[in-house]
């Protein structure tokens, strides 16, 4: 008699789970704190990396087709108004700052307020 074997995998899920500041939403829109939740954590491991830093600001940039990734529940079109929203409410500010100057890739980094109480901390290493 033949027996069946039923072989199971495990699959690790990664989690990614979005997040927003209240303030943020009311002052801005649900959508908009989302994106800047987001936007302000890429800041902030890129400060601690010390990378993209530009003009005394640390900068981050993706793609509109890249943050569908991040964000799947969103468009390309949506993203493009949830950052030109936050470009027009002056919340986000744009650069560009890549080597190749054919290169127009924008660059984000957050308003003076938000980047003094977000950004420009002091980083704490654990005592050794």
């Amino acid at each position: 008699m033949r027996t069946a074997t039923l072989i199971v995998k495990c699959f690790f899920i990664v989690m990614i789970n979005h997040f927003f500041n209240v303030d943020w939403a009311v002052k801005y829109g649900d959508r908009e704190a989302i994106m800047l939740s987001n936007i302000v954590y890429r800041l902030q491991a890129n400060r601690v990396n010390n990378m993209n830093i530009h003009e005394g600001r640390v900068w981050t940039y993706n793609s509109r087709k890249a943050f569908t990734e991040i964000f799947p529940y969103w468009s390309e079109k949506q993203i493009y108004r949830i950052i030109q929203s936050l470009v027009e409410q002056g919340a986000l500010v744009t650069g560009m700052f890549s080597k190749d100057k054919r290169d127009r890739t924008l660059w984000y980094s957050v308003n003076d307020d938000i980047y003094a109480d977000c950004i420009d901390i002091t980083i704490y290493s654990p005592l050794r």
